[in-house]
């Protein structure tokens, strides 16, 4: 997999495009063999067993994360209430503080929709009963089949969480100032972005700079460079 993604810069963006390089350099028989051998061959394919080890560990660290996140609500949810004074001097702070509890639970419906798309691929994977190379190729298509529910799904969670922002910026006495800060545009302008995106049903825009970071997994990471 590796050689096959050094060798192919820029130009794999999805798992068919993957799986036509892969036959190109290695050879239809590379997938009826448990391994290739030699210095020009691809090696082995990836091991079942640590590919699926690494997503549970995956789901484990994701569901430890969320319930970090979900014990720290109290505490932003009352630091929200009293802000601070949205001044001159320290608006980005008072700001920051005010929409805290949106961001936080954003955050921690991110992290669930990843952990559940994460536990599907697996649940797939492990109802394979014809080997193991199997088992990891259904993990990869589950989890591609499913990314365009994924991302209506995340969207959806962004866009919720960026309307109760503004909503809390627009509510809070004395927060005026707080509508004329770099902050307060910048998710207007990506409210706007995605709102527009999944009207369109388009994906979400990989080069706009976000107030809430858009989760990936490892192979969204892999496809998309």
């Amino acid at each position: 997999m590796v050689r096959v993604l050094k060798e192919s810069p820029e130009a794999i963006h999805s798992y068919a495009e993957f799986r036509s390089r892969f036959f190109a350099i290695a050879g239809q028989r590379a997938c009826l063999i448990a391994s290739i051998g030699g210095n020009v061959a691809i090696g082995k394919t990836i091991a079942a067993a640590p590919l699926l080890a690494g997503a549970e560990g995956q789901v484990t660290a994701l569901t430890k994360s969320i319930a970090g996140m979900t014990r720290r609500i109290a505490l932003v949810r009352t630091r929200a209430q009293k802000p601070g004074a949205c001044t001159k001097r320290n608006c980005a702070v008072a700001f920051e503080k005010a929409i805290e509890p949106s961001v936080l639970n954003t955050q921690i419906a991110q992290a669930k929709l990843v952990r559940e798309r994460v536990q599907s691929g697996l649940a797939a994977a492990r109802a394979v009963v014809n080997g193991p190379e199997s088992a990891q190729l259904k993990l990869f298509e589950t989890l591609e089949a499913e990314r365009p529910t994924f991302e209506r799904a995340n969207q959806a969670i962004l866009i919720s969480g960026l309307q109760q922002s503004v909503k809390v910026i627009k509510s809070k006495p004395g927060f005026t100032r707080a509508r004329a800060t770099a902050g307060y545009r910048m998710m207007n302008q990506r409210l706007s972005s995605l709102t527009s995106a999944r009207s369109r049903s388009a994906a979400t825009p990989a080069a706009l700079a976000t107030l809430f970071s858009t989760p990936q997994l490892p192979t969204d990471t892999v496809r998309r460079r």
